[in-house]
Protein backbone atom coordinates (compact mmCIF):
# COMPACT_ATOMS: atom_id res chain seq x y z
CA UNK A 1 0.00 0.00 0.00
CA UNK A 2 3.05 2.31 0.31
CA UNK A 3 3.91 1.61 -3.05
CA UNK A 4 3.06 5.20 -5.01
CA UNK A 5 0.71 5.01 -8.35
CA UNK A 6 3.06 5.74 -10.39
CA UNK A 7 4.60 2.34 -10.04
CA UNK A 8 1.80 0.82 -11.14
CA UNK A 9 2.07 3.01 -14.45
CA UNK A 10 -0.36 5.46 -13.94
CA UNK A 11 0.11 9.61 -13.60
CA UNK A 12 -1.81 9.83 -10.16
CA UNK A 13 0.45 10.74 -7.37
CA UNK A 14 -1.81 9.73 -4.84
CA UNK A 15 -4.22 6.49 -4.01
CA UNK A 16 -8.14 6.79 -4.65
CA UNK A 17 -10.22 3.99 -4.01
CA UNK A 18 -11.07 3.49 -7.73
CA UNK A 19 -7.40 3.45 -8.77
CA UNK A 20 -6.64 0.69 -6.18
CA UNK A 21 -9.58 -1.24 -7.21
CA UNK A 22 -8.61 -1.10 -10.85
CA UNK A 23 -4.80 -1.77 -9.88
CA UNK A 24 -5.64 -5.00 -7.30
CA UNK A 25 -7.94 -6.36 -10.23
CA UNK A 26 -5.18 -6.37 -13.03
CA UNK A 27 -2.12 -7.36 -11.01
CA UNK A 28 -4.43 -10.13 -9.33
CA UNK A 29 -6.81 -10.85 -12.40
CA UNK A 30 -9.61 -10.50 -9.96
CA UNK A 31 -13.00 -9.41 -10.56
CA UNK A 32 -13.64 -7.71 -7.47
CA UNK A 33 -16.07 -5.37 -6.69
CA UNK A 34 -15.41 -1.10 -6.05
CA UNK A 35 -17.47 -1.88 -2.48
CA UNK A 36 -15.73 -5.06 -1.85
CA UNK A 37 -12.46 -2.96 -1.87
CA UNK A 38 -13.86 -0.27 -0.15
CA UNK A 39 -15.56 -2.55 2.70
CA UNK A 40 -11.82 -4.35 2.74
CA UNK A 41 -9.69 -1.39 3.20
CA UNK A 42 -11.72 0.22 5.68
CA UNK A 43 -11.75 -3.10 8.00
CA UNK A 44 -8.01 -2.79 7.43
CA UNK A 45 -8.15 0.88 9.15
CA UNK A 46 -7.64 3.13 5.98
CA UNK A 47 -10.60 6.20 4.97
CA UNK A 48 -9.97 9.08 2.38
CA UNK A 49 -8.61 12.40 3.67
CA UNK A 50 -7.99 15.67 2.47
CA UNK A 51 -3.94 15.88 1.97
CA UNK A 52 -2.62 19.22 4.75
CA UNK A 53 -0.84 21.34 3.40
CA UNK A 54 2.31 21.85 5.46
CA UNK A 55 5.60 24.73 5.43
CA UNK A 56 8.80 23.14 4.96
CA UNK A 57 10.72 23.15 8.00
CA UNK A 58 12.27 26.34 9.21
CA UNK A 59 15.76 26.70 9.84
CA UNK A 60 16.04 27.94 13.34
CA UNK A 61 19.10 29.44 12.83
CA UNK A 62 17.55 31.58 10.17
CA UNK A 63 14.70 32.62 12.41
CA UNK A 64 17.43 33.59 15.31
CA UNK A 65 19.57 35.21 12.51
CA UNK A 66 16.22 37.53 11.76
CA UNK A 67 14.98 38.08 15.41
CA UNK A 68 18.80 39.55 16.15
CA UNK A 69 18.15 41.97 13.35
CA UNK A 70 14.58 42.76 14.81
CA UNK A 71 15.90 43.16 17.96
CA UNK A 72 18.80 45.88 16.29
CA UNK A 73 16.10 47.43 14.09
CA UNK A 74 13.68 48.18 17.20
CA UNK A 75 16.34 48.93 19.32
CA UNK A 76 17.41 52.07 17.10
CA UNK A 77 13.72 52.91 16.21
CA UNK A 78 12.82 56.45 16.72
CA UNK A 79 9.12 56.40 16.61
CA UNK A 80 9.36 60.80 15.24
CA UNK A 81 11.50 59.55 11.95
CA UNK A 82 11.16 56.33 11.67
CA UNK A 83 8.15 54.34 10.75
CA UNK A 84 7.93 50.38 10.56
CA UNK A 85 5.39 47.93 7.97
CA UNK A 86 4.88 44.25 7.75
CA UNK A 87 4.01 44.12 4.15
CA UNK A 88 2.31 41.17 1.67
CA UNK A 89 0.12 40.58 -1.34
CA UNK A 90 -2.54 38.03 -1.48
CA UNK A 91 -5.74 37.12 -4.10
CA UNK A 92 -9.22 36.31 -3.08
CA UNK A 93 -11.30 34.73 -5.67
CA UNK A 94 -14.33 35.70 -6.88
CA UNK A 95 -16.00 32.02 -5.91
CA UNK A 96 -14.38 30.29 -3.13
CA UNK A 97 -12.95 26.93 -3.96
CA UNK A 98 -13.76 25.75 -0.32
CA UNK A 99 -17.14 26.42 1.10
CA UNK A 100 -17.91 26.59 5.22
CA UNK A 101 -20.35 25.04 6.95
CA UNK A 102 -23.33 27.36 7.49
CA UNK A 103 -26.23 26.83 10.13
CA UNK A 104 -29.75 25.05 8.33
CA UNK A 105 -32.57 22.99 9.15
CA UNK A 106 -32.68 19.63 9.70
CA UNK A 107 -32.98 17.53 5.97
CA UNK A 108 -32.45 20.83 4.29
CA UNK A 109 -29.14 21.23 1.98
CA UNK A 110 -28.08 24.86 1.97
CA UNK A 111 -27.36 25.69 -1.64
CA UNK A 112 -24.90 29.00 -3.06
CA UNK A 113 -25.70 30.32 -6.77
CA UNK A 114 -22.72 31.10 -8.50
CA UNK A 115 -22.91 33.37 -11.27
CA UNK A 116 -18.89 34.50 -11.28
CA UNK A 117 -16.36 32.77 -13.17
CA UNK A 118 -12.80 31.61 -11.80
CA UNK A 119 -11.85 35.30 -11.13
CA UNK A 120 -9.63 36.72 -8.82
CA UNK A 121 -8.28 40.19 -7.36
CA UNK A 122 -5.25 40.57 -6.73
CA UNK A 123 -4.22 42.98 -3.55
CA UNK A 124 -1.07 43.96 -1.64
CA UNK A 125 -1.06 45.37 2.15
CA UNK A 126 1.24 47.45 4.13
CA UNK A 127 0.49 47.18 8.15
CA UNK A 128 2.33 48.44 11.21
CA UNK A 129 2.51 47.10 14.38
CA UNK A 130 2.84 50.15 16.29
CA UNK A 131 1.15 52.85 14.70
CA UNK A 132 -1.65 50.36 13.72
CA UNK A 133 -1.88 52.09 10.34
CA UNK A 134 -3.08 49.84 7.52
CA UNK A 135 -2.58 50.51 3.65
CA UNK A 136 -4.01 48.39 0.79
CA UNK A 137 -3.61 48.38 -2.98
CA UNK A 138 -5.32 46.73 -5.69
CA UNK A 139 -2.52 45.25 -7.94
CA UNK A 140 -2.62 43.24 -11.01
CA UNK A 141 -0.63 40.70 -10.08
CA UNK A 142 2.19 40.13 -7.47
CA UNK A 143 5.62 41.22 -9.18
CA UNK A 144 8.50 43.86 -9.28
CA UNK A 145 6.24 46.95 -10.75
CA UNK A 146 3.93 46.39 -8.20
CA UNK A 147 6.12 46.13 -5.52
CA UNK A 148 8.24 49.22 -6.54
CA UNK A 149 4.62 51.03 -7.15
CA UNK A 150 3.82 50.55 -3.46
CA UNK A 151 6.61 51.39 -2.10
CA UNK A 152 6.86 54.52 -3.89
CA UNK A 153 3.60 55.35 -2.47
CA UNK A 154 4.71 54.96 0.67
CA UNK A 155 7.47 56.57 0.27
CA UNK A 156 5.25 59.89 -0.74
CA UNK A 157 3.22 59.58 1.95
CA UNK A 158 5.64 59.46 4.82
CA UNK A 159 7.97 61.75 2.94
CA UNK A 160 8.86 63.22 6.23
CA UNK A 161 10.20 59.98 7.21
CA UNK A 162 13.81 59.74 7.81
CA UNK A 163 13.58 55.45 7.59
CA UNK A 164 11.07 53.53 6.61
CA UNK A 165 11.40 49.96 7.51
CA UNK A 166 9.62 46.82 5.68
CA UNK A 167 9.63 43.27 6.86
CA UNK A 168 8.49 41.07 3.99
CA UNK A 169 8.79 37.68 2.80
CA UNK A 170 11.66 36.05 0.04
CA UNK A 171 9.54 36.59 -3.00
CA UNK A 172 11.72 36.71 -5.88
CA UNK A 173 10.35 39.81 -7.20
CA UNK A 174 11.28 41.33 -3.44
CA UNK A 175 14.81 40.51 -3.97
CA UNK A 176 14.62 41.16 -8.18
CA UNK A 177 17.20 43.45 -9.89
CA UNK A 178 14.56 45.53 -10.69
CA UNK A 179 13.79 46.00 -7.03
CA UNK A 180 17.05 46.25 -5.44
CA UNK A 181 17.98 48.91 -8.05
CA UNK A 182 15.18 50.94 -7.30
CA UNK A 183 15.77 50.68 -3.49
CA UNK A 184 19.73 51.84 -4.31
CA UNK A 185 18.27 54.97 -5.64
CA UNK A 186 15.90 55.11 -2.22
CA UNK A 187 18.06 54.51 0.36
CA UNK A 188 14.97 55.94 2.90
CA UNK A 189 13.28 52.46 2.15
CA UNK A 190 15.01 49.39 4.19
CA UNK A 191 13.72 45.65 3.71
CA UNK A 192 14.41 43.30 6.21
CA UNK A 193 13.31 39.52 4.67
CA UNK A 194 11.52 36.95 7.27
CA UNK A 195 13.54 33.67 7.48
CA UNK A 196 12.19 30.93 4.71
CA UNK A 197 9.16 28.93 5.41
CA UNK A 198 7.59 31.26 8.25
CA UNK A 199 4.61 32.76 6.70
CA UNK A 200 3.10 32.95 10.84
CA UNK A 201 5.73 35.86 11.24
CA UNK A 202 4.30 38.65 9.08
CA UNK A 203 1.82 40.32 10.70
CA UNK A 204 -0.51 41.05 7.24
CA UNK A 205 -1.25 37.58 6.72
CA UNK A 206 -3.12 37.79 10.17
CA UNK A 207 -5.35 40.56 8.18
CA UNK A 208 -5.89 38.20 5.22
CA UNK A 209 -7.06 35.22 7.33
CA UNK A 210 -8.94 37.16 9.04
CA UNK A 211 -10.85 38.73 5.58
CA UNK A 212 -11.02 35.30 4.40
CA UNK A 213 -12.60 33.18 7.39
CA UNK A 214 -14.87 35.92 9.03
CA UNK A 215 -15.66 38.60 6.57
CA UNK A 216 -16.47 37.25 2.97
CA UNK A 217 -16.62 33.24 4.43
CA UNK A 218 -18.85 31.67 2.01
CA UNK A 219 -19.63 34.78 -0.23
CA UNK A 220 -19.91 34.49 -4.13
CA UNK A 221 -19.18 37.61 -6.15
CA UNK A 222 -20.77 38.64 -9.53
CA UNK A 223 -17.44 40.71 -10.56
CA UNK A 224 -14.17 41.84 -9.75
CA UNK A 225 -15.51 45.31 -8.96
CA UNK A 226 -18.18 43.43 -6.63
CA UNK A 227 -15.48 41.58 -4.78
CA UNK A 228 -12.72 44.47 -4.69
CA UNK A 229 -15.49 46.81 -3.17
CA UNK A 230 -16.42 44.12 -0.55
CA UNK A 231 -12.81 43.62 0.58
CA UNK A 232 -11.86 47.47 0.49
CA UNK A 233 -15.39 48.32 2.91
CA UNK A 234 -13.46 46.11 5.01
CA UNK A 235 -10.40 47.70 5.04
CA UNK A 236 -11.27 51.21 5.42
CA UNK A 237 -13.90 50.55 8.22
CA UNK A 238 -10.82 48.35 9.66
CA UNK A 239 -8.61 51.26 9.41
CA UNK A 240 -10.67 53.14 12.10
CA UNK A 241 -10.89 50.40 14.48
CA UNK A 242 -7.21 50.55 15.73
CA UNK A 243 -8.29 48.30 18.66
CA UNK A 244 -9.33 45.20 16.35
CA UNK A 245 -6.35 46.51 14.44
CA UNK A 246 -4.04 46.06 17.62
CA UNK A 247 -5.86 42.79 18.18
CA UNK A 248 -4.99 41.32 14.71
CA UNK A 249 -1.35 42.05 15.35
CA UNK A 250 -0.98 40.81 18.48
CA UNK A 251 -2.49 37.02 17.40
Amino acid sequence: MFDKPIDYGSTFSCWSYSLLHRVINEIFSLNLSLTCVYNNLVKLGFKLATPKKIFGKASQEKIDEYRQKYNELISKFNPNTDVLFHFDECCVDLDPKRYSKVLTLKGLNPIVVSKSKYGRINISGFVSPITHEIDMLRIPYGNSKTFILHLSLLQEKYHDKENIYIITDNAKWHKSKETNDWLSLNRKIKILFLPPYCPNMNIVERFWWYLKTFVIRNEVFDSHYCCLERVFKFFKELSFDIKQIAELCCI
